[in-house]
């Protein structure tokens, strides 16, 4: 088995802070520009040759991000100047295994000076080593990349049907149809103005975990636009006083907190055991199919609707009973089971590949700290066995 020699962090890589870049300047461009968040955008220009690694700066420590090309840091992150020789992906996968973000007492990195960073302890193999760590962990961000990509198609494809069908009214058959005056204009003859109240249910069911019930317990933080993270388990008794909705397969979850963050996700196949917060509106679909509520309230003009119902300045929120007063055109029966057809098998193959993903996450974050100490013999590894077992 192959020797790793202890030594600190500074031996491996150096630590510099990066560059302002206030927004007034930016200039859009293809590089991108890396925060202790991640990337937040891209300008025309870069500072750092890729391939790069970014961690926090001050705020919360710990977050890691590998960058392939070249890009601008800015200056509320450190970034690798000098990797001395050893691999990149190598190096941010040891970042990352130092967990810089713990704050449990003698544990956490006191502050973020750099010249303590590099005092840090670490174990270090040789190149050749660090080079199949690396290609172990980048065959597992590539499928996660790929299926996040894969996802991005789907979610387009489903958007872009429900544009022409519905919003353009370039439906199969429009050429035939006749249209008759609405509130919302000029519609198809048979198709009903109605509202979202009409058609769906808005937190058809809530309950109080028990104490010593297992839960799986889904709030804000773990949406995003069209974007869903798999909620973590916690016991009733460690639950907020928020975890009471009842979410089963097919429901919508939208944010009622900052609507304008478009926080909401559809639940393709949600546990027995998720609970959401009582701050996310529950949508049931009833008289239309899901696949139909789901594109319509994710589309750019029912998230404008929302932010015109905030109330409150300092924490815009919006109400149970303003989505049920949400306008809502329902098209004819058959049109609607003919775009569930179309578009809930891309929702259900995007359900799948984010489950995947979760999975490689999962591995990926067990592997990492054993790869970058040698508890795992990269030689002896089989890649396409791992990738496979876990796809």
């Amino acid at each position: 088995m192959t020797e790793w020699r202890r030594t600190v962090l500074g031996d491996v890589c150096e630590l510099k802070r990066g560059y302002d870049l206030p927004t007034a300047v930016r200039e859009t461009g293809a590089f991108p520009v890396v925060s202790s968040s991640g990337v937040t955008g891209y300008h025309s220009a870069s500072k750092v040759q890729g391939p790069g690694v970014v961690t926090g700066r001050y705020g919360t420590l710990g977050e890691v991000f590998f960058i392939e090309e070249d890009y601008w840091p800015l200056n509320t992150a450190l970034y690798v100047r000098d990797f001395k020789g050893n691999d990149p992906r190598f190096v941010a996968a040891l970042l990352q295994s130092l967990k810089l973000g713990r704050n449990d007492g003698a544990a956490a990195v006191p502050g973020v000076n750099r010249n303590h960073l590099h005092g840090l302890p670490v174990l270090c193999p040789d190149t050749v080593t660090q080079r199949r760590v690396s290609l172990v962990l980048r065959a597992l961000d590539e499928l996660i990349d790929n299926n996040r990509r894969r996802i991005e198609l789907l979610d387009q494809m489903a958007q872009t049907i429900y544009r022409e069908w519905f919003l353009r009214l370039r439906y199969p058959g429009h050429a035939d149809a006749a249209l008759v005056d609405s509130p919302f204009g000029p519609v198809p003859d048979g198709w009903e103005a109605t509202t979202i109240g009409e058609v769906a249910y808005v937190n058809v069911k809530s309950r109080t975990p028990a104490p010593d019930e297992a839960i799986r317990y889904l709030d804000i933080s773990g949406l995003g636009d069209r974007q869903l993270k798999s909620p973590c388990q916690i016991r009733g008794e460690e639950a907020p006083g928020r975890a009471r909705r009842v979410v089963r397969p097919g429901d919508i979850v939208w944010s009622m907190v900052r609507p304008g963050r478009r926080a909401h996700a559809l639940l393709i196949a949600p546990g027995d055991d998720w609970i959401a917060s009582t701050g996310l509106a529950v949508l049931t679909a009833a008289r239309i199919s899901n696949a139909l509520l789901f594109e319509t309230v994710s589309a750019a003009e029912f998230s404008a609707y929302l932010v015109s119902q905030e109330g409150g300045s300092a924490y815009p929120a919006v109400k149970p009973r303003d989505f049920e007063d949400a306008p809502f055109l329902r098209p004819a029966a058959d049109l609607d089971r003919a775009f569930d057809a179309a578009v809930n098998p891309l929702h259900r193959l995007a359900w799948d590949l984010r489950e995947i993903s979760g999975r490689v996450v999962r591995l990926r974050d067990l592997l990492l700290p054993k790869l970058v100490t040698g508890d795992i013999d990269v030689s002896k590894l089989d890649l396409d066995a791992v990738v496979e077992a876990v796809a």
